[in-house]
């Protein structure tokens, strides 16, 4: 029995932390992907900028990059992760990865 309560204690804190973590670790990802497309542009207008991923991470994106935001052409897709293409280049948040790699180590 008490093992059983241990195990359940650990499994919620370890859900609570990784959500705390999860959640720290988004906001600081959407902000290094919007500095990373403001560095991408430079100062041109004309710039079309495509993204790609989950519509409230991409709500938090268009909000921090102010009138940037007119640049950007969003497409709605599943998972957990933003994909930016600006010409050539692409940029990613990886949460998805970090998520993996975080419910192997609490589990």
């Amino acid at each position: 029995m008490e093992a059983r309560v241990t195990g359940l204690v650990a499994a919620t804190v370890a859900r609570i932390i990784g959500g705390i973590v999860s959640d720290d670790l988004q906001k600081r990802s959407i902000e290094a992907l919007a500095g990373a497309i403001r560095e991408a542009v430079g100062d041109a207008e004309a710039v079309r900028i495509v993204v790609r991923g989950p519509l409230s991470m991409f709500e938090t994106l268009k909000a921090s990059l102010g009138p940037r935001a007119a640049n950007l052409d969003f497409v709605e897709a599943p998972g957990f992760d933003l994909t930016v293409a600006i010409d050539e280049a692409v940029f990613e948040t990886r949460m998805a990865e970090w998520s993996t790699v975080l419910s192997e180590v609490l589990a």
